[in-house]
């Protein structure tokens, strides 16, 4: 995928009318001989106006213009890691992080105090997850609590936003996690494991969800995708 900036945009709308080559230097029009228009040689600058009063390109400004495109290799790690937890991290050659937290501490100035903190220790906070806004039952099934879970849901996108984090995750999963005892695996390491014949309940935070009915009743196909 190719992101065309204001810059981007500017050059190739000048390379179609014969007057920047692929590098966006000026170049003589093919019919004229004569150089580009201002207007053109300004392509790219931000909010710039030519002086032949061509409309000016408005600035972008806030914290998520920065991001960088691409894919990110993370960390999944406390706000609240210990400096040798962050330089295992570093020493991985692991550059960005995502970080998880709760209700109690879900704010801008918490986010953007952990993403300077990361920062200071050369690390980039690119995700930061909610868990009492994440799986959960009331927004999945609808229940009476849902509308306001919602909403609280917003307002965790809007501290990320306030604090320049682009990534958040959610997940549909109204009856927690699941696993069962550990097992061991190839070469002797223990590992996480599901075995359905064994498994009882599933957990997400602090609530666990115990079979038979983990939510109470058995909800339908038509009333989850009606929601």
């Amino acid at each position: 995928m190719v992101r065309l900036t204001a810059d981007t945009r500017s050059r190739h709308r000048c390379r179609l009318q014969g007057q920047t080559d692929h590098s966006g230097r000026p170049r003589p029009s093919p019919r004229s001989g004569r150089r580009p228009r201002e207007g053109c040689r300004a392509a790219g600058r931000i909010g710039h106006r030519s002086e032949q009063g061509a409309r000016a390109v408005p600035a972008v400004t806030g914290p998520l213009t920065r991001v960088q495109p691409g894919v990110k290799v993370t960390a999944q790690i406390s706000p609240e890691a210990k400096d040798e937890d962050l330089a295992f991290i570093r020493q991985m050659g692991v550059e960005h992080v995502v970080l998880w937290t709760d209700a109690s501490k879900s704010s801008a100035t918490y986010y953007a105090e952990r993403k300077e903190h990361f920062r200071n220790n050369g690390l980039q906070v690119y995700g930061f997850g909610n868990r009492d806004v994440h799986n959960q039952p009331a927004i999945v099934l609808n229940t009476p609590e849902g509308p306001a879970k919602i909403e609280e849901y917003k307002r965790h996108l809007q501290a990320l936003g306030k604090a320049g984090i682009p990534y958040t995750t959610y997940a549909h999963m109204p009856n927690g996690i699941w696993s069962t005892d550990r097992e061991t695996t190839r070469g002797g390491a223990s590992a996480r494991a599901f075995d359905l014949a064994k498994a009882t309940f599933g957990r997400w935070h602090t609530t666990e969800f115990h079979l038979p009915l983990t939510n109470g009743r058995i909800y339908t196909d038509d009333e989850v995708w009606e929601n």
